[in-house]
């Protein structure tokens, strides 16, 4: 079962930036690995990461740049960031029987100073289901594009359907129609099921967080830190805790369209795919993994210390709440 609402926020206070200036320029600016999570965005570390940003704290991230973009639009990035969560904080209305709990994935669209949200418009499809692929290594720290999960002749399809029904004077509201008829996407998020759940976002009208909404946050998770983020929409799917199941839930990829139609700088409608997912790396800095006292490492666990500390404490508070 997955709900999603989306939400606007109010403009954000540069004012708060000062303390978060940590990376160097160079780090501020490499994304080299195509999605940087807690560990390259001087998320503060305990036990675990963690990035409390707005009024939720979040255990992972991942952030992408958005890829083949023009240029007037040039340095806009995607978030993604999770966490387990108490049914009663949520916005929607979710039954959450007793074996189970609510996997929440919300996510943000970062923008540069020169580029105010308010101005942006277009569209975003956030495809819920995952797709059938996942990237190359262990499933937290794992990274990787939409080319290698999803058939080429899939995006081409995607990008250049979305591009013909707004060059043709379409709007957000047409893409719905539009998607459910593409043939080369049958297995896109599995076998036989198409496209899958996805949910259409207007970019109309987005404003950033504010700072009085952030004043309590320790994580700014954007790369430069000096960018903006805008809340798109979130994603709450119920399903069982177990170890294998909550590092599905938490790090599945999710495919995000966006496209931005002719205008404001842009001089031809653009359509483009990221492939976003949260990213685990346990170690120095973000390198390596978790050794114990005989120095073997836990990379091949499916559950990460920073994923298994957030499912007890969010598990414990419920119990606790509900006597």
């Amino acid at each position: 079962m997955a709900l999603l609402k989306q939400h606007a926020l109010l403009p954000f206070s540069l004012s708060l930036l000062a303390t978060t200036l940590t990376l160097t320029p160079a780090q501020a600016q490499d994304l080299s690995a195509g999605i940087i999570g807690c560990a390259d965005l001087s998320c503060p570390i305990g036990d675990t990461y963690k990035c409390h940003l707005g009024s939720t704290t979040y255990t992972n991230v991942g952030l992408s740049r958005i890829p083949d973009i023009p240029s007037a639009l040039k340095g806009l990035s995607l978030l993604k960031a999770v966490h387990v969560a108490n049914p009663e904080s949520l916005d929607v209305n979710v039954d959450v029987p007793d074996n189970q709990t609510a996997y929440r994935s919300a996510y943000y669209i970062a923008t540069p100073e020169d580029i105010d949200p308010a101005d942006l418009s277009g569209c975003t499809v956030l495809f819920n289901d995952p797709p059938s692929k996942k990237f190359n290594g262990e499933i937290e720290s794992a990274v990787g594009t939409c080319n290698d999960v999803i058939e080429k002749s899939c995006i081409e399809v995607l990008r250049s359907r979305v591009e013909e029904t707004f060059s043709d004077g379409g709007q957000c509201s047409d893409l719905e129609t539009e998607l459910g008829d593409i043939n080369e996407c049958a297995d896109f998020a599995g076998e036989g099921n198409g496209l899958g759940n996805f949910t259409v976002t207007s970019l109309a009208d987005l404003m950033s967080l504010s700072g009085a909404q952030n004043a309590s946050s320790d994580c700014w998770p954007v790369s430069p830190k000096s960018d903006g983020l805008a809340f798109l929409g979130e994603d709450v799917v119920v399903n069982d805790f177990s170890g294998e199941t909550s590092a599905n839930e938490l790090f599945k990829i999710t495919p995000v369209l966006t496209v931005f139609p002719r205008g404001g700088g842009v001089d031809d409608t653009s359509a483009q795919l990221t492939c976003l997912k949260a990213v685990e790396v346990i170690g120095d800095e973000g390198e390596g993994s978790d050794e114990d006292e005989d120095g073997e490492g836990d990379a091949g666990s499916f559950v990460g210390a920073n994923m298994l500390t957030m499912v007890i404490g969010v598990l414990a508070s419920t119990w606790f709440a509900m006597l």
